[in-house]
């Protein structure tokens, strides 16, 4: 009689769970790798309001504490300015509308022979609307 460590290992390739965690993790590493981009690309678009709310919100503070916590807001203004500042570095330097998911598509690797997809039109008219 199998032991159960030997029963979970044999399910275990059943399932093929090695590959599937594998894969969601590729699949989560892709997600986060692109809201970090998109964080960066937003931060960068709003540093200016980013600034604006900042300088409002220190003359707000200053105004009623009589500036009694000037000096910790500058503090956190510059916090939070460079924390902006570093995201925005994280924004993709380009992006073309043929950019796909695959990862350097294989070391940028051309096909090698004259085969198409599956599902690509073989004509040019295939590739267009008729007028």
């Amino acid at each position: 009689m199998p032991t159960i460590t030997e029963t979970l290992k044999t399910k275990l390739d059943e399932l093929k769970l090695e590959r599937r965690i594998d894969e969601l993790t590729v699949a989560t590493e892709k997600v986060v790798k692109r809201a970090i981009e998109h964080a960066g690309e937003l931060a960068h678009d709003n540093r200016d309001k980013v600034t604006t709310l900042l300088d409002k919100a220190g003359s707000a503070i200053d105004q009623r504490t009589d500036g009694k916590y000037h000096d910790t807001v500058g503090k956190v203004r510059a916090q939070v300015v460079s924390g902006v500042d570093k995201l925005a570095t994280k924004r993709p330097t380009h992006h073309t509308p043929f950019d796909t998911d695959n990862e350097a598509t294989e070391a940028n690797e051309a096909p090698t022979s004259n085969e198409t997809p599956q599902d690509a039109p073989t004509t040019w008219s295939a590739h267009t609307d008729p007028v």
